[in-house]
């Protein structure tokens, strides 16, 4: 197909643009560094066939068995990122379940709780979409059935209860099956 300049990206969209260097920092593998002047061009879009060929079926998502609350398994301690090698898992899920409540410092949010190889994960979304749309919503679950997930391992975070460092997991984009081309 034809590409176009780039306006404004969305997910799903397949973009070609200018790199100059690898940039890995820590685990962090995946950065770049970007031309400065270059231009992006959008040249299509991805499918569900095009998204399967990079589903990560590893089992876990990093380090297990770390939780603040009401988190599954969404964080590992900053001094265990040492042994990562990258900060991003494309994954596939069954079932997932968009949870919007408040917390008791008034604050709003929206998780997202689902299974990967058998275990359970409840992750803070920061895909900006789907925390738009839900946060506009009443608190409660809703539900949306199999989704792909990208998810994220965030920059360091003091957990003020503890005292101790965390990277938190994050649900950086949810990408509803049904409303992906085949």
């Amino acid at each position: 197909g034809e590409s176009r300049t780039v306006n404004r990206l969305e997910v799903l969209d397949i973009v070609e643009f200018p790199v100059l260097e690898r940039v890995p920092e820590g685990f962090q593998r995946e950065n770049w560094r970007l031309q400065p002047d270059g231009r992006w061009r959008i040249t299509g879009r991805a499918t569900c066939t095009d998204l399967e060929k990079y589903v990560d079926r590893r089992p876990g998502l990093w380090i297990d068995g770390y939780r603040s609350n009401p988190g599954g398994h969404n964080r590992i301690p900053l001094e265990k990122t040492e042994e990562l090698i990258t900060s991003l898992r494309l994954l596939s899920a069954e079932s997932v379940t968009l949870v919007v409540y408040r917390k008791s410092n008034g604050r709003r949010y929206v998780d997202a709780c689902f299974r990967h190889a058998g275990q359970y994960y409840r992750l803070r979304v920061t895909d900006p979409v789907y925390e738009e749309r839900y946060m506009a919503r009443r608190d409660g679950e809703y539900r949306l059935g199999g989704c792909y997930l990208t998810i994220s391992l965030g920059e360091k975070f003091r957990d003020e209860d503890t005292g101790m460092d965390y990277c938190y997991k994050l649900v950086a984009a949810v990408i509803e099956r049904d409303k992906v081309q085949n």
